[in-house]
C-alpha cells in the first residue's frame, strides 16, 4: 500500500496492517518491509529521574517499518543499531519522540539489542518559539551555529535555552544550565542518590 492509500483502510493513527496480507516478496522492487508486531504487554522504559516504568505500546507505531521503500533501513531500525553499536547507555530525546523510543525498544527486544533496551531515557520538554509552537530545524528555527555567526557569547545561548524551557533561572554556563535543570526537571520525590 502507498502512504496515500493507508488512510483509506482505517481512520486510526499510523499503519493498522491493511496491507500484510498481499504475500509479496521481500525481493519485490520498491517496497518497504515491516514487522507483524502487535505487542500484548507494557514496554518497560528506564527514565532517567523516575526509574522503570510501564508504557503502552503505541497504537501508531504498530507493524513498525524496519527497511523503506528505497532500500535504507527505517529511522527506528537505524537508531537501534547505531546506539547499539556504540553501546550508548543514555539517550536524551524531545518528549515528542516517546513512541518513537517505545518502538525502538520493541525493535531492541526483538533484535537482541541488549545495550539499547537497556539505556536510561530522558524526555525533555520541547523547545518552543515566541507562539509557543514546536522549534526545529525542519521547521526554521534558529540553530546553535547562527547564534555563533551572529558572535553571540556562549552565555546568550545558554541564556535563551533557559528562556525557551522556560526555566527560573539563566546561567552563564553549560554547567549552570545543567544544575538548573536538575532543579526544575525533576520533582523532589523522584530524586534519589542512584539515578543523579
Amino acid at each position: 500500500c502507498s502512504r496515500s492509500a493507508i488512510p483509506r483502510h482505517s481512520s486510526s493513527p499510523g499503519y493498522t496492517g491493511s496491507c500484510l496480507q498481499k504475500n509479496l516478496s521481500l525481493q519485490s522492487p520498491e517496497i518497504a518491509w515491516r514487522m507483524r508486531n502487535i505487542p500484548e504487554s507494557n514496554m518497560q522504559l528506564k527514565e532517567w529521574g523516575t526509574g522503570e516504568s510501564q508504557r503502552a505500546y503505541p497504537e501508531a507505531q504498530r507493524h513498525l517499518m524496519v527497511k523503506k521503500k528505497d532500500g535504507d533501513p527505517s529511522y527506528h531500525l537505524a537508531s537501534v543499531v547505531d546506539d547499539e553499536f556504540f553501546q550508548v547507555d543514555l539517550v536524551v530525546r524531545g518528549a515528542d519522540l516517546m513512541e518513537s523510543t517505545l518502538a525502538q525498544l520493541y525493535l531492541a527486544e526483538q533484535t537482541g539489542a541488549t545495550a539499547f533496551r537497556d539505556a536510561m531515557f530522558v524526555h525533555h520538554p520541547l523547545l518552543t518559539d515566541e507562539d509557543g509552537g514546536k522549534m526545529s530545524k525542519s521547521a526554521g528555527a534558529t540553530a546553535v551555529k547562527a547564534f555563533r555567526e551572529r558572535g553571540d557569547a556562549p552565555a546568550e545561548v545558554f541564556r535563551e535555552i533557559a528562556r525557551r524551557l522556560s526555566l527560573t533561572e539563566l546561567p552563564e554556563n553549560g554547567e549552570a544550565l545543567a544544575e538548573i535543570l536538575l532543579r526544575e526537571w525533576i520533582p523532589e520525590n523522584t530524586r534519589t542518590a542512584q539515578n543523579l
